[in-house]
C-alpha cells in the first residue's frame, strides 16, 4: 500500500491491479479527470500486474512484476523518470529502467533497486537526495546513485534516501536537518554516506 500527503493507493493481490482514493487534484487517481476528490477506491486505467505500489506526496509508482515501473500524478519534479514535468493521469513507464528488485517514494523524488543490486534515483535534487553529487535540482530521468555498494534494500522519507548492504551496513543521502542521515552531524549529503553504525 502507497501513502501520499492526501491520497492513498493500494494493489489487488490476485489480479495486481490498483485502486486509489482521495485528493485528485493532480491525477493521483489515474484517471478521473474531472473529480477533484475521490472518496472511494477507484481502479486506476490501464496498469495491472502490479506488486508493490509507493506514493509521494502527489504521485504514485508501481513496480510491475516483470521488473518495470509505472508513475502517475504530479510531475513538476520529474518524479516519472519520463523526461519531462508534465503530470499525467495516466500511468507513464520510466525510461530506460527494467530488472527493478523493489521502489522507494520521497516527497518528491523516486529511487529503484535492481536485481544486480545497483540504485537509481529521479526527481526532486534539492538536497541531494538523487544521490548524483551535483546540485542540479531535478532530474526528469533515472540516475545512478554514485559510490554505492551493491545494496540488498532501499527506503526513502520526504528528501533523504538509506540503503543497506547484505553485510548490514547502511548508507544515507540528502536532506539531513535533523541528523536523519546518521553521519553525527546534519550537513547534507549529495552522494552516499556510510551510517556511523554503534551496533
Amino acid at each position: 500500500m502507497g501513502l501520499g500527503q492526501t491520497h492513498a493507493c493500494a494493489v489487488h493481490a490476485t489480479t495486481g491491479a490498483v485502486w486509489c482514493w482521495g485528493s485528485n487534484k493532480y491525477g493521483q487517481m489515474g484517471s478521473f479527470p474531472n473529480a477533484t476528490r475521490v472518496y472511494a477506491p477507484q481502479q486506476v486505467d490501464g496498469l495491472s500486474d502490479v506488486v508493490k505500489i509507493v506514493a509521494g506526496t502527489a504521485h504514485s509508482c508501481g513496480l510491475k512484476k516483470n521488473g518495470t515501473v509505472a508513475c502517475w500524478g504530479h510531475n513538476g519534479y520529474g518524479q516519472f523518470g519520463v523526461g519531462h514535468t508534465y503530470l499525467s493521469q495516466a500511468p507513464e513507464m520510466v525510461l530506460d529502467l527494467s530488472g527493478v528488485k523493489d521502489l522507494a517514494s520521497g516527497a518528491r523524488h523516486m529511487c529503484a533497486l535492481s536485481q544486480g543490486g545497483d540504485v537509481d534515483c529521479w526527481g526532486s535534487n534539492d538536497s541531494g537526495q538523487v544521490g548524483t553529487g551535483a546540485e542540479t535540482l531535478l532530474y526528469s530521468r533515472k540516475q545512478r546513485v554514485l559510490g554505492l555498494p551493491k545494496a540488498v534494500g532501499i527506503v526513502a522519507a520526504s528528501a533523504h534516501t538509506c540503503a543497506w548492504t547484505a553485510d548490514n551496513v547502511v548508507y544515507c543521502w540528502g536532506f539531513n536537518h535533523a541528523g536523519q542521515l546518521g553521519t553525527g552531524d546534519d550537513t547534507p549529503r549529495r552522494v552516499p554516506t556510510r551510517v556511523l553504525q554503534n551496533w
